[in-house]
């Protein structure tokens, strides 16, 4: 399940925002009915979230074309009751503190992170020109870098408060045996690598059906393989060649805008493992890896007690 911390109700309010421990706890032990409580807590008549919400059920469908059978959500809930395991994927959560009450609880936390001049482009696409070529976003970055050194702040000040707490004296050893970081790069390029690792940090091992899968994946992530359409599955991951995407800001942003990010966030760009370029030249030559090794790996693993 996907869940968006910044999804908003017709009050403008965030139901993952005050609520993050007690949804993300319904969740996890797949009691999705508790999450419709929750929301109706919290919102106001929203019409779309009643009219998704009605009766308690759920409709699977893509496309107003499309038909389904709604399933009743306790039947979701057995479902999901079946398995040994249950995970959930929050989209944008903006600080790791937020998590901390479902660590202490013994809750596992894969940190997905990546660099941060990669991700400050994808939020600055959002607004400013996600197809357009570099040459139009250098002559068009003047007149929003004002928005863009906004963008910037904010994601380097999250990345930055978040290594704080990993690094500081109040979190808890409990905590720190429950989280790992993981960079989107090292994923990407050694994908077998970090499924290994991150299974470990799990408790579990491989199976030969998820290697196949990630073999697929890793296919598709490199070209070698025909992504599908949303149209042809709308359930699909496979959306992008993750490895362009990696990698993609290094020619399409404008000098100026990766400049403003390294000035704001390169103290945490080097404690992640991120190379800082001092040069366009530098920038555009993809013999220069952006990805280095990681000066403190105990950030990267399952953290030792202190």
């Amino acid at each position: 399940m996907h869940l968006v911390e910044h999804a908003k109700n017709d009050n403008n309010d965030s139901l993952l925002r005050y609520n993050m421990t007690e949804v993300l706890h319904s969740v996890l032990s797949c009691k999705f009915s508790n999450v419709y409580d929750i929301w109706l807590n919290t919102s106001a008549d929203d019409p779309t979230t009643t009219k998704r919400w009605k009766g308690r059920t759920f409709c699977f469908k893509f496309g107003e074309s499309s038909s389904c059978r709604a399933r009743n959500i306790s039947d979701i809930e057995e479902d999901c009751a079946s398995y040994a395991n249950t995970a959930t994927k929050i989209i944008l959560v903006s600080y790791l503190s937020k998590l901390r009450q479902l660590m202490k609880d013994g809750v596992r936390v894969l940190q997905l992170i990546r660099d941060p001049r990669g991700s400050s482009m994808s939020v600055y696409s959002l607004y400013y020109g996600k197809s357009h070529n570099r040459t139009y976003l250098e002559q068009e970055y003047p007149k929003h870098r004002p928005h863009a050194k906004s963008i910037i702040r904010n994601t380097c000040t999250e990345l930055r408060y978040d290594l704080a707490l990993l690094n500081g004296q109040y979190i808890t050893k409990q905590e720190l045996q429950v989280h790992r970081l993981v960079r989107y790069e090292d994923l990407v390029f050694h994908p077998y690598k970090q499924i290994e690792k991150i299974y470990t940090f799990l408790g579990e091992t491989p199976t030969a059906e998820l290697l196949t899968w990630v073999e697929s994946w890793y296919s598709r992530s490199q070209g070698r393989a025909k992504m599908t359409s949303r149209e042809e599955n709308p359930y699909d991951i496979y959306r992008n060649n993750a490895t362009a995407t990696a990698i993609d800001w290094r020619s399409r942003m404008p000098w100026q805008f990766v400049q403003d990010v390294q000035a704001r966030c390169s103290p945490v760009m080097t404690m992640l493992g991120y190379r800082v370029f001092t040069t366009e030249n530098e920038m555009l030559n993809m013999r220069m890896s952006a990805v280095q090794d990681i000066p403190d790996p105990e950030l990267f693993r399952t953290v030792k007690p202190r």
